[in-house]
């Protein structure tokens, strides 16, 4: 009797199945085949058709069959077998319903010992043989003898699953000491099969190319968050310019924020350590490095860029009585900016706004003041020391925090290495801030340095222009470096000289120096 697959392999279907009223024992298959790219795999119609032809010959009759894709082996990850356990759910229950199970072969069951050894058990309970197709052998799981080859089997099954593990492992790490590609295919790149000469033969090797559509969509992702662009306000962007991912979807906030974490755009095969990749880099290492600092700093007191602030000085601005953070609150109609701890002064939002972006204007418009605030830092000496320091010390905590979430760093572990670099981070950035200015002046004023302009009052125009078409976030950005002791001043922010009246905003602002501040202690 020949058996009618269901319309998918995948989705079996399950009944009670027992002998047919002519006596004709009644057997079922457990299909299984592994992920295989090479495609040298039995796949589970090859194995149906083998079982379907030693069945006919032995006179039974096929049952649905149990169907399951992906390794048996005790070291594939992430591994799903929901027939396999559907089957051991039937032969506990008496509901498996037939006289015989068929494989293919002994090692498409499991090359667990310990899981074979309670198939075994279960089948020697309820009577069923056991039939390997490929051995053209049935097994009586009571019998001694059989028992015994059966295990035998299971042993020789899981000592073969470990030695190409093994291999698997030491082939993977030769990979990344090579710094070979590797996964799937990252968005932003293609890849190309090409013929290579390797210990004397012609083999395919796999090359990985920029994406002439996605790899200018990662370039600009990189480019904008360092500009200051906060990633929703980028995700938005893109949904509204239709950019999409390879399976149409929209690129949200969580899955820009993974990319922009992962080393491959830098060409880099890891970061901890170091290893390059033996494919073109979509974005320089020091921008990578420079993002991932960026996502480091998240755990700060001060937001991190592109938090959700609409008003220019929120927390920025400072108390000047108490000193606590000014945040933007409504009071009767009109956004003040105001004192958070106890609420000690506010000041109208868009007064103060206009006045401050004034006093910045004028700083930039000093002559010289563009060029030395965004050019670039030093290629060596310290800087270039202290600038790599930060940017490794980010990358290790972005990657701690992964082996925790992947369960490969156990949290006691990570929370000693994570203060120490922390520590690291910490001195690297306050010694970077005494040799150079934060990134986000240059990409805001970069431009200006290029052209021959002389005059201050075209230079402010200038600056002005670019300053209106920066988004808030990169403003912000820019105010929080300038209105620094070290530049400008920390804004501070005085209760008015005549009470319950409104004064100019220049009456109610100071900026604290770092002289000021040396004074005072």
């Amino acid at each position: 009797m020949t058996m009618i697959l269901p319309t998918s392999l995948d989705q079996p279907v399950y009944a009670d199945w027992t002998a047919d009223r002519t006596g004709v024992t009644l057997a079922r298959e457990y299909l299984r085949v592994s992920r295989d790219d090479s495609y040298e795999e039995r796949s589970q119609e090859d194995q149906h058709e083998d079982n379907r032809e030693a069945s006919d010959a032995r006179g039974w009759t096929l049952g649905v069959p149990y169907c399951d894709t992906g390794s048996a082996s005790e070291y594939a990850r992430g591994k799903i077998r929901g027939d396999f356990d559907q089957l051991v759910t039937d032969l506990k229950t008496d509901r498996f319903g037939a006289k015989v199970l068929i494989l293919w072969e002994v090692s498409r069951l499991s090359r667990e010992v310990s899981g074979w050894v309670e198939m075994i058990d279960l089948c020697a309970r309820r009577g069923v043989l056991i039939h390997a197709t490929s051995e053209e052998h049935t097994y009586n799981p009571a019998n001694g003898h059989d028992r015994h080859k059966l295990i035998a089997a299971a042993n020789d099954a899981q000592l073969e699953s470990y030695k190409t593990s093994t291999r698997v492992t030491r082939r993977r790490a030769r990979e990344k000491r090579d710094g070979e590609i590797h996964g799937m295919i990252p968005f932003g790149f293609r890849r190309e099969y090409r013929q290579v000469e390797r210990k004397g033969k012609r083999v395919a090797k796999s090359v990985q190319l920029p994406h002439p559509e996605e790899a200018p969509i990662v370039q600009e992702l990189f480019r904008r968050v360092l500009a200051g662009h906060s990633v929703r306000s980028i995700a938005l962007d893109f949904e509204a310019r239709g950019v999409r991912s390879r399976r149409g979807k929209v690129l949200g906030q969580a899955w820009l924020r993974e990319m922009l974490q992962r080393p491959v755009y830098a060409g880099l095969r890891s970061i901890s350590p170091e290893i390059t990749g033996q494919w073109e880099k979509l974005v320089s290492p020091a921008d990578f490095y420079d993002v991932q600092a960026i996502f480091a700093a998240r755990t700060r007191a001060t937001p991190r860029p592109g938090a959700r602030n609409v008003r220019l000085l929120s927390t920025i601005a400072r108390c000047d009585v108490c000193g606590g953070p000014m945040s933007a609150k409504p009071r009767n109609g009109t956004a003040m900016y105001s004192c958070g701890p106890r609420s000690c002064v506010a000041v109208p939002v868009l007064d103060m706004d206009a006045y401050v972006t004034g006093v910045v204007f004028d700083y930039l418009s000093a002559p010289g003041v563009v060029e030395e605030l965004t050019a670039p830092p030093s290629a060596g000496g310290e800087l270039a020391r202290v600038l790599d320091e930060k940017r490794k010390a980010a990358a290790e905590l972005v990657e701690l925090e992964r082996g925790v979430k992947a369960g490969n760093v156990s949290p006691f572990v990570a929370t000693a290495a994570e203060e120490g670099i922390r520590e690291r981070l910490s001195a690297a950035e306050t010694r970077e801030r005494a040799l150079t200015l934060p990134n986000p002046l240059r990409p805001l004023f970069e431009s200006l340095r290029a052209g021959d302009v002389h005059a201050a009052g075209d230079m402010r125009a200038l600056i002005e222009s670019n300053w209106d078409r920066a988004e808030t976030s990169t403003k912000r950005e820019a105010l929080r470096a300038l209105l620094s002791p070290e530049m400008i001043g920390e804004l501070r922010i005085k209760r008015s000289p005549v009470p319950r009246q409104r004064c100019a905003a220049e009456k109610r602002a100071r900026f604290a120096t770092t002289e000021e501040s040396e004074q005072a202690a």
